[in-house]
């Protein structure tokens, strides 16, 4: 009898951490998640994260698959760059969730594992796309659907810099020195446009006119993208929408499942 598949997808944020079970990578049926608020200390944090598989682990472990803010070393083992969660950096989870759980564990870049979430479960798509996130921070990879799925991170030089930074939400929050709920129109008409030069950039950059936004500010500012993807789409002809795959604690989830139903076969 064919043993039955059990995953766990682990989404790290700048601000959050997602956990979650699967059984299927076909058809997506998330059970048990749960939503845990960094403290910024490595050991509590990878405990809790721990804690929580053991609590919503109910079979013996397929696979884990985890999607981390950074940059990865090249036996994608351990973050080596990681501004939003610097206190991960040079620490081993790979083998300390293998030893632990005694089953497969794929890391990876969370805009990479984000991109392929909406590559594969976010509906049709039939044209090449760059997917971002815009959160805590800001990340993207480009999604190349033909002849085969590919998907590579942004790398630095991709962005402006100092544009790409001023729009961090950590950034903002010490700009404006309020939460960005509280932003008046004005100070969210600034930040748009800074957000809309960043866009047109790296679309022009790679000659792709199609982009996807994730993240906690782009979701929770879903009017005020709406209202930025119709001047793009008149000024720039670039196409700009939001991810469909839930709210701001769910699309990362999508993409580590993603990120495993591109390294092991459908069932």
């Amino acid at each position: 009898m064919k043993k039955e598949n059990f995953y766990i997808g682990i989404d790290i944020g700048g601000t959050h951490a997602r956990i979650t079970s699967f059984s299927s990578l076909k058809e997506l049926e998330f059970k048990g998640t749960k939503i845990i608020t960094l403290t910024h200390n490595f050991e509590n944090d990878f405990n809790e994260i721990l804690k929580t598989v053991k609590s919503i682990k109910s079979k013996d472990i397929t696979a884990i698959g985890v999607g981390l803010p950074g940059v990865l070393n090249e036996e994608k083992n351990l973050l080596i760059s990681a501004t939003n969660i610097p206190e991960w950096v040079n620490f081993d989870i790979k083998s300390k969730l293998i030893q632990i759980f005694q089953c497969r564990v794929f890391l990876e870049n969370d805009a990479v594992t984000s991109a392929l979430g909406e590559a594969l479960y976010g509906g049709v798509q039939t044209e090449d796309f760059i997917y971002m996130i815009w959160g805590t921070g800001i990340g993207g990879a480009t999604v190349e659907l033909k002849p085969t799925l590919k998907v590579q991170k942004l790398s630095a030089e991709s962005y402006i810099t100092d544009l790409r930074h001023s729009l961090y939400g950590k950034f903002l929050l010490e700009k404006y020195n309020k939460p960005l709920r509280e932003l008046e129109s004005e100070e969210w008409n600034e930040v748009m446009f800074n957000f809309s030069k960043l866009i047109i950039h790296i679309s022009d950059n790679f000659k792709i006119k199609n982009i996807i936004i994730a993240g906690g500010i782009a979701l929770k500012q879903k009017a005020r993208l709406e209202l930025l993807a119709k001047k793009l789409k008149e000024e720039n002809n670039i196409n700009l929408r939001t991810t469909n795959l839930g709210d701001h604690h769910t699309f990362g989830l999508y993409g580590v499942a993603g990120f495993l139903a591109t390294i092991m076969e459908f069932e």
